[in-house]
């Protein structure tokens, strides 16, 4: 869709007239019903293994999993192009996968592995069918996370109670130590030029983030709560300049955020139940959920403040996003399984909509006569006031006549684009039926 419009409320039709000024439509009053929705496909069942399958992630084309169908912990990956599953970590067969959660970037995964005792990173790059050892050291190496060509984890080696960040270069091949602060930074999530952790150095546990980009460590101004008795891995994810983790301030979990961009928290849940692990991607926000008594996974659109459950089966957690696709664990056949769904965002079809949809359009440009627009919001008004009499007919003919407008303008005063997308919108509003 081109336009994402804002969600503030709209005026209510009745005094549209009055409205009329060149800067658009004042943004007062209440919404009849939501300016957007967001529409779940159809589930499709990634993994049909009769053993468990969880922990799934997704990049690109990829998804991945942890797998216990040979008796221990292996990784595995599907390649949605081609339709084909494989093993990833079937090169060695002394490869003991550890609990901690993998991580995948593009076409490369991560994961802490026991096979050389205390635990390594290891990664295997899906294009080249190749595994590469990340650390050796004989101390721990956990948590691990990975964005493009670096790799982040939780490392042990500097002593009991100072767990450090670590980095990996793949492009420079070089690995440096991210926090020398000596207590405990751990549970670490990396994005592009940033990575974000838990750091222990006050009486309670804070986030702190590094950028690569100006070699420069901060502290994330939030009142993080945890439950010390309920630890989560990964307890934080970024993505862009938006941070994401469950919060238990308020004596159970919701999801809360931090925008680098606006140096804002927000609270995204607030429902007494659980809710949890979150994973972010593009502006959308990704958790699981009990507040229906099982777990289900939901989704929150910051660019259209709206929020979706995405299933409803109760037996749903451990999310992953990548663009419009969500996976998940699922529990429905007796033993874990990955599900997958894709969704869209669209505009609620109502005049409400295409009234804030003209308004933005002249925002932008998009429409660059004020006459113009004025007539498309009377023709708008008009339709209004003939579904408010309950008159779907006359409704219809003022919604025709407006599309008519619309076409005559389109490539004079209003671009083509933009032409195409109010039309599509009001051909929407006909189709659903034009009832108060």
């Amino acid at each position: 869709m081109r336009h994402r419009l804002t969600c503030a409320a709209v005026l209510p039709l009745c005094v549209l007239s009055s409205c009329h000024d060149t800067a658009g439509l004042e943004t007062k009053g209440v919404v009849a019903r939501p300016l957007f929705s967001i529409t779940i496909g159809a589930e499709e069942q990634i993994t049909t293994d009769p053993n468990r399958q969880d922990e799934p992630g997704i990049a690109g084309d990829y998804i991945m999993w942890v797998d216990d169908r040979h008796g221990r912990y292996d990784i595995y990956a599907f390649d949605l192009v081609s339709q084909t599953e494989m093993q990833v970590t079937a090169s060695n067969p002394n490869a003991q996968v550890g609990w901690m959660p993998p991580a995948i970037s593009g076409d490369r995964i991560v994961w802490e592995d026991y096979r050389n005792g205390a635990s390594d990173i290891y990664m295997f790059d899906l294009s080249e069918a190749h595994e590469r050892q990340i650390t050796s050291d004989k101390s721990s190496q956990i948590c691990t996370a990975i964005s493009g060509d670096r790799i982040v984890w939780d490392d042990r080696r500097n002593g009991t109670g100072n767990s450090d960040i670590y980095m990996f270069d793949l492009a420079a091949d070089t690995e440096t130590q991210i926090t020398v602060d000596p207590n405990n930074q751990h549970n670490p999530a990396v994005s592009d030029d940033r990575v974000v952790w838990l750091d222990s150095r006050y009486t309670s546990r804070r986030i702190f983030m590094y950028d690569f980009t100006d070699g420069t460590e901060s502290e994330i101004p939030t009142d993080l709560s945890f439950d010390p008795g309920k630890p989560l891995c990964p307890a934080l994810a970024i993505s862009g300049t938006v941070i994401a983790w469950a919060d238990y301030r308020s004596g159970n979990y919701d999801i809360y955020m931090f925008d680098l961009a606006t140096n804002t928290e927000t609270q995204i849940t607030d429902h007494p139940s659980n809710q949890r692990r979150p994973a972010v991607f593009g502006g959308r926000i990704v958790w699981d959920d009990d507040r229906d008594g099982g777990w289900n996974i939901y989704m929150f659109d910051l660019a259209t403040q709206t929020e979706a459950q995405v299933t409803s089966n109760g037996v749903a957690y451990n999310p992953a996003i990548f663009s419009d696709r969500i996976v998940w664990a699922d529990w429905r056949s007796g033993s874990e399984d990955i599900y997958m769904v894709a969704f869209s965002t669209t505009l609620e079809p109502s005049i409400e909509v295409m009234v804030e949809l003209v308004d933005q359009l002249v925002a932008e440009g998009a429409i660059d006569n004020t006459g113009v627009a004025h007539a498309f919001l009377a023709h708008l008004e008009q339709a209004a006031a003939a579904i408010d009499r309950g008159n779907s007919t006359a409704a219809e003919n003022k919604l025709n006549a407006f599309i008519n407008f619309v076409n005559a303008q389109s490539g004079k005063h209003v671009q083509p684009d933009a032409a195409q997308e109010l039309i599509e919108l009001a051909n929407r509003v006909i189709e659903q039926g034009l009832s108060p």
